[in-house]
């Protein structure tokens, strides 16, 4: 669990690398599949009494790599839904402003200069200062979303 709302909202940020990396390992791995089904030589294994082993070595690799693929697209998933439940929280602050801060920050991942621009400000000291109260906002929403789960109530 997380001690506080800025540290969860760090293991949100990182979710979007780590889907790009879950994607990057996909399409290597259908890349590798597809390169090795490209080298099949039909016309050799034919002539081959080792076929029927050749046959179920490539069978069983697909299968494999099947599994593998259902597992990297059940953690994206998995990862997707954390996204979406910390959005949720965020829209749950009050302020436009500190949504947007925390949106931009942690959903989309832009730099702090990104933020200040995006928002046509020129301070950045101010959109620090916003931060911090945004992330004490969803602070306080964390802590009652856990009360009311503690108690059995359902937001």
């Amino acid at each position: 669990m997380y001690r506080t709302a800025e540290e969860y909202m760090n293991s949100i940020s990182d979710i979007r690398t780590s889907i790009r990396n879950k994607r990057s390992e996909l399409k290597e791995l259908r890349d590798a599949i597809s390169l090795t089904s490209a080298q099949y030589d039909v016309e050799k294994i034919r002539k081959s009494n080792k076929r029927d082993k050749l046959e179920q070595s490539i069978l069983d690799n697909v299968v494999k790599r099947e599994a593998l693929e259902r597992r990297i697209e059940d953690e994206i998933t998995e990862m997707l839904l954390r996204q979406d439940t910390a959005v949720s929280l965020i829209n749950m602050i009050d302020s436009d402003d500190q949504k947007d801060v925390l949106m931009l920050r942690y959903i989309e991942g832009r730099t702090w200069w990104d933020i200040m621009e995006l928002r046509g400000r020129d301070d950045l000291r101010s959109q620090y200062r916003l931060h911090q109260r945004a992330l004490d906002a969803l602070q306080s929403i964390i802590d009652s979303h856990l009360r009311a789960t503690q108690h059995g109530d359902n937001m």
